[in-house]
């Protein structure tokens, strides 16, 4: 039986917070600004019927588009710097791959208005994809800041209930 529906209080699209190991990678953490959580399909296939001309049959595997997570610039390039090592540290390129930078799990925790968590999404298994382009403009308001995204895959995600 389906619970019924009692709380109408609507989300705040502001009232979150996202946790990532926040011993390997602190900065990430503190400065997200905005959170693209994944959309899901399900594949299904088209079978012929003779007859009729097509059914389609659900799939039975669950596609998960990326990650994205919009972090702010500090003064320092801190955030910047750490996803960088974390994306270089995945290529033959510049340094051997360590256990330290392939993947982690990343918490978004949604907030009440009280500011209490009262769900969470937990990513499981995020490896990051692609560290978007930094936009610097001569003129800007005093007050704009600047936001670079940065994707991961991720293997599934768990909706949790707190």
């Amino acid at each position: 039986m389906a619970e019924e529906f009692t709380n109408y209080n609507y989300f705040q699209p502001s009232q979150f917070k996202v946790n990532i190991d926040s011993k390997k990678y602190p900065n990430l953490e503190f400065y997200c600004q905005n959170v693209s959580h994944p959309g899901i399909a399900v594949s299904g296939a088209i079978v012929p019927v003779s007859r009729l001309s097509t059914i389609s049959v659900p799939g039975d595997t669950l596609n998960y588009d990326e990650l994205v997570l919009d972090i702010i610039a500090d003064e320092n390039f801190k955030a910047y710097d750490e996803f960088y090592t974390w994306l270089q540290s995945l290529t033959q390129e510049r340094s051997e791959p360590t256990d330290k930078f392939i993947e982690t799990d990343i918490i978004l925790s949604i907030l009440s208005s009280a500011n209490n968590i009262i769900k969470q999404f937990k990513y499981i298994n995020c490896v990051p994809t692609s560290l978007g382009a930094v936009q610097f403009q001569a003129t800007v308001a005093d007050t704009d800041i600047i936001t670079f995204p940065i994707t991961f895959k991720i293997d599934t995600f768990e909706s949790l209930t707190v």
